[in-house]
């Protein structure tokens, strides 16, 4: 008797942990990631009920991705600068997913910040960062409206 009465309970355990581990697996399909930013439509900018909110307060805590190139004749400009860039503590967070690499027809006397992005507060950080100007930020999107991957450009000049 005492036999049958732990197999009945090795049982129960079974369905405890069965119903546990299909509970675990629905929830994970149901809920979304912690830190997922973008609302149902997949819109990250959008604000609450689908209004569109500030550029400007959208990319408070964002990422941006730079590439740098040296324009100079300044051997491992572009490594140190990325290096100083990213070090950068602040509301953007910059990131280079590209090793750093000289620039075609250089040098460059004044370096040119290009923002890929309609919004140019990233390029403008980036300009604050490196002690210029707004003037050295420029923008350009591709006409037929791709998009890189890469959303800043530095080509560093020997005005830094």
């Amino acid at each position: 008797m005492n036999a049958a009465a732990g197999k009945k309970s090795g049982n129960l355990w079974t369905w405890v942990v069965s119903g546990f581990a299909l509970i675990i697996i629905i929830l994970t399909i149901v809920l979304p990631p912690p830190g997922d930013n973008t609302d149902p439509e997949g819109d990250a900018l959008a604000g609450k009920q689908g209004e569109m909110v500030d550029t400007e307060e959208a990319l408070q805590g964002d990422t941006v991705r730079i590439r740098v190139l040296n324009g100079t004749e300044k051997e491992g400009f572009a490594s140190r600068t990325q290096g100083r860039l990213i070090a950068v503590n602040d509301s953007l967070v910059l990131i280079a997913p590209e090793i750093p690499f000289d620039a075609p027809n250089k040098p460059y006397k004044e370096t040119i910040i290009v923002s890929h992005n309609a919004d140019l507060t990233g390029a403008r950080f980036i300009a604050e960062c490196l002690g210029l100007t707004d003037s050295s930020v420029v923008w350009e999107i591709p006409a037929d409206g791709t998009q890189d991957s890469i959303n800043v450009t530095i080509y560093l000049g020997e005005d830094i």
